[in-house]
């Protein structure tokens, strides 16, 4: 039996709620006309995920497997391009503190830039590399 899930999902058709038995098989077909958000940045699992309905932005950061060591956790964005608007969302004071969260739509996007102390990280990362041929050349003459 095929069945369309998305009125089941989106709450207009709970008739397509069926009781599944034991041995049964379910086969999620993609389509082009799926809906998706999208996580990206410094998270563990950057990437796009299918919208769910009443789909939050801490639940895409969730399934995103969250903000990874190197993130800036104060300035996410959240970019809702059909709008053409951005919002800087900080996941302590706008979220965790005050308990806000916003209802993601379609082709959302969830950025997590990188903090600033991972990017001085990275420089003295390449930097490190000339200072030690510097010291060492030094060395040697």
């Amino acid at each position: 039996m095929w069945v369309d899930l998305r009125p089941l999902l989106k709450g207009t058709d709970l008739s397509l709620n069926i009781a599944l038995h034991r041995n049964d098989l379910l086969v999620r077909c993609q389509t082009p006309d799926d809906e998706l958000v999208y996580v990206m940045g410094q998270v563990k699992n950057p990437g796009p995920y299918p919208l769910t309905a009443n789909m939050s932005f801490l639940e895409a950061l969730a399934r995103a497997g969250g903000p990874n060591d190197s993130a800036q956790q104060g300035k996410i964005v959240l970019a809702r391009p059909s709008k053409h608007s951005e919002q800087i969302v900080d996941l302590e004071s706008d979220i965790q503190k005050s308990g806000t969260n916003y209802q993601l739509e379609p082709g959302d996007i969830v950025y997590v830039p990188k903090s600033g102390l991972a990017k001085l990280g990275y420089v003295m990362q390449q930097i490190n590399p000339i200072t030690s041929m510097v010291l060492f050349g030094a060395a040697l003459m």
